[in-house]
C-alpha cells in the first residue's frame, strides 16, 4: 500500500503504513516538488507495481493521520 499525506506544509510518503520520507514544501505542490503515481513510489525504484492490477485508488480532502494511514 503506497500512501502519501499532505497537510499544507509537510508530504509524508508511507509504504504499508509505515513512513518512509517527509518533506517540507511552500505553497501548492506540484509534480517536481512532490511526485506520487499511482502503482509507484517517487523515483524509488523498489517500491512499484509491476503486472498488477491496481484495485483501489483513493483521493481525501483532508490529510490523513498516521493511525489514519496504518
Amino acid at each position: 500500500m503506497l500512501t502519501m499525506t499532505y497537510d499544507g506544509t509537510i508530504v509524508k510518503r508511507y509504504v504499508d503504513g509505515v513512513l518512509k520520507a517527509s518533506s517540507s514544501v511552500t505553497g501548492t505542490p506540484d509534480s517536481t516538488s512532490c511526485k506520487f503515481m499511482i502503482g509507484h513510489y517517487g523515483t524509488n525504484t523498489d517500491y512499484r507495481g509491476t503486472q498488477i492490477y491496481e484495485s483501489d485508488a483513493r483521493i481525501y480532502c483532508t490529510a490523513l493521520s498516521a493511525a489514519d494511514v496504518k
